[in-house]
């Protein structure tokens, strides 16, 4: 048993707190809410330091390959997790009317949305993925 305290066990508590949220959700976008933001904190910095190139020590490696094998997502499914739900919402537009001229006096948020997925198509935002890009012209979205 480590120690009470040290930091090595308060790493592993903030793990078992993370595999017990993604078994009972079956992903790692956690909540923004309060009681979240510890274990939020958390997981910012485990991708800080594997993305940041932390030195590579033996507890480093460990960590990374206990992140691993729950599948945890080294770039935050929550960009990919909001563009989903944005998505959706703009396909229930487009069945509901038969196209995608949204009008920003109809629905501003998703009319923003679609400005700024046009705008990381040319390269002045986040750039789109593949899959998003295929999945906006399946339903004729004009660029």
């Amino acid at each position: 048993m480590l120690p009470k305290g040290s930091k090595l066990r308060g790493w592993y508590e903030k793990y078992d707190e993370l595999v017990e949220f993604w078994k009972e959700h079956g992903h790692f976008v956690l909540p923004v809410k309060p009681q979240f933001s510890t274990l939020q904190g958390w997981i910012n910095t485990q991708r800080g330091k594997k993305i940041g190139g932390a030195l590579g020590s033996v507890v480093r490696k460990s960590h990374d390959y206990l992140l691993d094998r729950i599948g945890f997502p080294w770039r935050s499914d929550r960009i990919e997790f909001d563009w989903q739900l944005w998505y959706n919402e703009l396909v229930q537009f487009w069945k509901e009317h038969g196209h995608l001229e949204v009008k920003h006096t109809e629905n501003l948020p998703l009319y923003d949305w679609m400005i700024r997925q046009r705008q990381n198509y040319k390269g002045t935002g986040v750039k789109l993925t593949d899959h998003q890009m295929e999945e906006l012209e399946k339903i004729g979205f004009r660029w």
